[in-house]
């Protein structure tokens, strides 16, 4: 489990994840349609955690910064935001 705050800033979703202990070749970020996948491993540490989004992404613009043990990802939103409600 990593501990993650997921946020949305310039039609871009930056997600903050802290991965202590990792060096930024341990880590390895997946971004499908509508999921974001972050793993790290190293020695005896992991960190493993789904994150789901409500809109598409533009993948390929996905930027990452790795920083005393947080990762930054900001991704760029190919839409406005799905309702979470059912009105």
């Amino acid at each position: 489990m990593v501990d993650t705050l997921v946020d949305e800033k310039n039609n871009s979703r930056v997600i903050t994840a802290e991965m202590p202990g990792m060096s930024k070749e341990d880590i390895k970020v997946n971004v499908s349609n509508n999921l974001i996948v972050l793993h790290g491993e190293k020695g005896n540490k992991k960190y493993d955690t789904e994150i789901p989004v409500k809109t598409e992404l533009e993948d390929s613009s996905a930027k990452a910064l790795y920083t005393y043990g947080n990762l930054e990802l900001t991704i760029k939103l190919k839409g406005p935001l799905k309702s979470m409600g059912g009105r």
